[in-house]
């Protein structure tokens, strides 16, 4: 997705795993411009992306950075560590997930959703 999407934007991307406290390879790997923006995610369920400043009257605020600033590159370890370590990203294996309709209670999205499947039950509440 990564790539598809640094393709369409003409911009290098830079993935965080907020959860694994990693940094994927950038995609491209060999930037062909000058601009990079930088994605936190947690187990691929939501990106976000990080942004820089505070908006203006006459700009909004900025996604991009140059490839070559590594200060931005250390501020979004730096953020994705703050969030990790307040837990701030959806575990999707390891999370509780409970059916409202009978109640029976799951340990990641996966059983929950062979649960949906099997049961025709599609009201699943993350409960932890």
């Amino acid at each position: 997705e990564t790539q598809i999407l640094a393709d369409y934007f003409g911009v290098q991307i830079c993935s965080l795993s907020i959860q694994r406290g990693a940094e994927n390879p950038p995609c491209p790997e060999e930037p062909v411009g000058d601009a990079r923006i930088y994605l936190l995610y947690d187990d691929g369920v939501h990106y976000d992306v990080i942004m820089t400043g505070q908006p203006t009257k006459n700009a909004g605020k900025s996604g991009c950075f140059s490839v070559k600033d590594e200060v931005a590159r250390a501020k979004a370890h730096v953020v994705a560590k703050d969030l990790k370590e307040r837990k701030q990203y959806t575990d999707a294996a390891g999370c509780s997930v409970q059916c409202m309709v009978c109640f029976q209670k799951f340990v990641g999205f996966k059983e929950a959703a062979q649960h949906g499947k099997e049961t025709g039950h599609q009201n699943l509440v993350q409960i932890g």
